[in-house]
C-alpha cells in the first residue's frame, strides 16, 4: 500500500506555494506540508470558513483563488463579507488556495491548485486531521480563551 511519505508528488501540479521549507522534514515542500497535516494539529482559528455565508460551498482551510474582492453589507448585521470577483490566476479560474498554520508549531502554508487528485489528497488530510482528538483540544483551548 502506498502511503503520502512515499507517493509520488511529482504528479501533482501546484500553480503556485508558499509553504515552509523544512529540510529536517522534507526539502519537498508539498511532501513536508503534508507530514505536517498528518502529524501536527492545524489551527482552528485559520478555517477561514463564514458561517453567514451561504453563497458558495465552503470547505475547512480551502477557498476559491479569486481576488480583486469587493466588500458587501451582510444583511441584519453590522458586518461586511469581501466577495472576489475574479481569478487570482486567470488561466486556471477553477484553482482553489489551500490555506492556513498549525496549532503548536507554526507553519504557514498557502497553495493554489486545480489538480483534482491533489485537491481530493488535501481534502482527505485536512479531513483527517479535524477528526483527531488533538484538533479537538486545540478548538476547545481556543472556545475557552474567547469566553
Amino acid at each position: 500500500m502506498t502511503t503520502t511519505t512515499d507517493m509520488d508528488l511529482s504528479r501533482f501540479k501546484v500553480i503556485q506555494a508558499r509553504v515552509p521549507k523544512r529540510p529536517e522534514i522534507d526539502k519537498n515542500p508539498l511532501r513536508a506540508l503534508i507530514h505536517m497535516l498528518e502529524s501536527e494539529s492545524l489551527h482552528p482559528d485559520c478555517d477561514m470558513r463564514d458561517p453567514t455565508d451561504d453563497t458558495q460551498e465552503q470547505i475547512p482551510f480551502r477557498g476559491r483563488c479569486w481576488g480583486s474582492c469587493v466588500s458587501v453589507p451582510i444583511e441584519g448585521t453590522h458586518r461586511r463579507r469581501y466577495v472576489d470577483t475574479k481569478p487570482i490566476h486567470p488561466a486556471h479560474p477553477e484553482a482553489v488556495r489551500y490555506f492556513g498554520n498549525f496549532f503548536e508549531t507554526s507553519f504557514a502554508f498557502e497553495l493554489d491548485t486545480d489538480d483534482t487528485a491533489l485537491i481530493a489528497l488535501l481534502d482527505a488530510l485536512i479531513a483527517a486531521n479535524m477528526a483527531t482528538p488533538a484538533y479537538g483540544k486545540a478548538l476547545e483551548q481556543i472556545s475557552r480563551r474567547k469566553r
